[in-house]
């Protein structure tokens, strides 16, 4: 089990809220490390239960408040500004984007109604994790650098202070 102090962000100093597509890179592998913390203890519920629940709020914590902040960044930030300016299958691909972000909003909350020792809690927190790195995949395969090359620097300065009011900074 990785002990909760060993889940730090992975923050570079150009993955800042003042760079949003590389912050929303590193918001990714942020994403996956609460992921695997949140197997880990789904697993460990038999063995460490007091470890495991430790792990599984602060995972379940993550994807609610910073997972759901990422999705709003792109939602509401980064997608509106890319529709005028993409290809059609750039925009297909951003409707399917909006689909997952859906998917996996879902599963976030019927995995938090699920009691930690129901039998399905561990399938459940694999089936989060599995859509959640199926759609990290997904998107890093084009958005990222059609953010980049799209987005000039004015909005890329409107996109980090709309992430930053977000968090309240």
């Amino acid at each position: 089990m990785v002990p909760v102090s060993q889940l730090s962000a992975c923050v570079t100093p150009e993955a800042t809220l003042d760079q949003p597509v590389e912050h929303l890179r590193a918001c990714h592998r942020r994403i996956e490390q609460r992921l695997e913390a949140l197997e880990r203890g789904a697993a460990g519920l038999g063995t460490q239960p007091d470890e495991a629940r430790a792990v599984i709020a602060k995972s379940l914590r993550f994807l609610e408040t910073n997972g759901a902040w990422h999705t709003e960044d792109e939602e509401q930030s980064v997608f509106p500004r890319l529709l005028a300016k993409i290809a059609p299958g750039d925009r297909e691909f951003l409707r399917q984007l909006s689909e997952q972000h859906e998917r996996v909003e879902a599963l976030v909350a019927r995995l938090r109604e699920t009691p930690l020792d129901d039998p399905r809690f561990p399938s459940a927190a694999a089936d989060v994790a599995r859509a959640y790195r199926e759609h990290i995949a997904f998107e890093e395969t084009r958005l990222l650098e059609v953010a980049r090359v799209a987005l000039n620097p004015a909005e890329i300065a409107e996109v980090a202070a709309e992430m930053k009011a977000r968090r309240g900074l």
